[in-house]
C-alpha cells in the first residue's frame, strides 16, 4: 500500500552516524576498528569471525583496498542492529505482557511446557517450539518496530500509479538512483491492514492470517533481497532472553511508566523517551 504523500528530494542517501551519537563515541569506534584492521593486515590476528568475513569480502581477499570508513560503518551496523534492536524489542515485549496479563499467561504456560520437555534447557529445538512467544514478538514488532522507516534505492525506472502525482499534476516516475522512504510504522498501524491496530493480538501472525495479508504488510525485518540478515539470530536471542527471565518472574505494570508512550527524538530507533518501566514478581 502506498500512502498519499508528496515525494521529497533527499540530498544524501546516508544519515551521518554522528547525528545520533556524541563525537567521542564516533572517535572510539574508529580507533577500535582501525586497530583491528591493522592487526588483521599485518597478520597478528586471524579469526573466523564476522569482522574477518566482512574484511575479506570488502577487500576481495586483499586485492582491492577500501576506505576504513566503510568498515567502521559496517561494524557499527553489526553492533546496533545485532543488539540494540533486540533489546528494544524485548523492552516493548515485556511492556505489552505487563499490559496484557491474559497473553502473558499463555506465554508463561508455553515456556513452562517447553522447559519441562527439554529438561530445563533452551536448546535450538526448544527455542523453535516457542511459537506463541514468537507470534507475540512479531506483534510487538508490528506495534513498536524499532526501525520505523526503511530507505531503498531505485534500481530500475518505475512509474507510480496514476493517483500519485507531483505538484503540477504530473505522474511520478522513479529513476535509478532515487531514494524511497518506506513508512514502516505507518503501514503497521494502518487499520485497513490490521483492524483495531492498537490492540495487542499475537494471533494476527498465525500462518493463515499472515497469508491473508499482502507480503509487504509487515516490514519488521524489511523484505526482499535485502531483508535483515540477522532476523533468525535476533529472534532467537530475544526468545532465549525472555524465556530465561519469565521462567522465574512475571511482569506487571509500574507506576513509573508514563502513558501514553512518548517517542524519543534523539534515538535512531523507535525508543521510548522516558524508558520502559515494569515490575518483576517472583513466580511461585
Amino acid at each position: 500500500m502506498l500512502l498519499d504523500a508528496k515525494p521529497i528530494k533527499i540530498k544524501n542517501d546516508h544519515i551521518a552516524f554522528n547525528r545520533f551519537v556524541p563525537p567521542y563515541v564516533d572517535r572510539w569506534f574508529r580507533k577500535l576498528v582501525n586497530e583491528v584492521i591493522r592487526q588483521r593486515k599485518e597478520g597478528e590476528v586471524k579469526r573466523q569471525d564476522l569482522f574477518q568475513a566482512m574484511y575479506d569480502t570488502l577487500t576481495q581477499q586483499g586485492t582491492v583496498d577500501v576506505k576504513n570508513d566503510e568498515i567502521v560503518g559496517h561494524s557499527v551496523t553489526f553492533l546496533t542492529e545485532g543488539f540494540e534492536t533486540s533489546s528494544t524489542l524485548m523492552c516493548y515485549f515485556l511492556y505489552e505482557l505487563a499490559s496484557n496479563q491474559h497473553i502473558q499467561d499463555r506465554v508463561l504456560n508455553e515456556i513452562d511446557c517447553v522447559l519441562k520437555e527439554y529438561d530445563g534447557k533452551l536448546t535450538d529445538e526448544a527455542v523453535n517450539k516457542l511459537t506463541y512467544m514468537e507470534r507475540a514478538m512479531y506483534e510487538t514488532l508490528r506495534m513498536h518496530s524499532p526501525v520505523f522507516t526503511l530507505t531503498k534505492v531505485c534500481t530500475k525506472e518505475y512509474e507510480l500509479p496514476p493517483q500519485y502525482t507531483d505538484d503540477v499534476g504530473k505522474r511520478i516516475t522513479m529513476k535509478p538512483g532515487m531514494s524511497a522512504i518506506i513508512p514502516v510504522h505507518a503501514i503497521h498501524l494502518d487499520p485497513e491492514i490490521y483492524p483495531d491496530p492498537c490492540r495487542f493480538e499475537p494471533d494476527r501472525f498465525l500462518d493463515e492470517n499472515r497469508k491473508a495479508r499482502h507480503r509487504y504488510a509487515f516490514l519488521g525485518f524489511g523484505e526482499g533481497p535485502r531483508i535483515c540478515l540477522g532476523m533468525k539470530f535476533g529472534l532467537s536471542q530475544s526468545k532465549i532472553g525472555i524465556a530465561t527471565l519469565l521462567s522465574k518472574y512475571r511482569v506487571v505494570g509500574s507506576d513509573k511508566q508514563e502513558l501514553p508512550l512518548e517517542i524519543s527524538r534523539k534515538s535512531f530507533l523507535l525508543a521510548s523517551k522516558n524508558g520502559i518501566w515494569v515490575k518483576f514478581v517472583e513466580r511461585g
